[in-house]
């Protein structure tokens, strides 16, 4: 799975951050609640992921930058997705992890 191949540097991450609970609030926020497409999900949350469990907390300042950069191309389509723009009349993906963000940023302490 994603986590095994991306794991964390503790066991706080699937102990405290990614419980059953977690991602099952963020995978509801992402797709029914909000409204995003597998397409965003797929292309720009494992980057998110990754841009957080590899991100030094002394360059904090440089950490949004990083996540609002966020691109990937939709193989499908040929389109851009972007962690900050609209996808075929999707919201974006910072609209749809806005409530799981906090969630998120935890990995960095992992």
């Amino acid at each position: 799975t994603f986590l095994e191949n991306h794991g964390a540097k503790s066991e706080k991450l699937a102990e405290t951050i990614f419980t059953a609970e977690s991602v099952a609030r963020i995978l509801l926020d992402f797709f029914k609640h909000v409204g995003c497409s597998m397409e965003q999900f797929v292309s720009i949350v494992p980057k998110l992921y990754k841009t957080l469990l590899e991100h030094n907390p002394i360059h904090d300042t440089e950490l949004l930058l990083k996540v609002y950069e966020l691109e990937d191309v939709d193989e499908a389509s040929n389109t851009t997705i972007t962690y900050t723009s609209e996808f075929q009349g999707h919201p974006s993906v910072s609209t749809c992890m806005a409530k799981s963000l906090k969630n998120l940023l935890s990995v960095r302490k992992c």
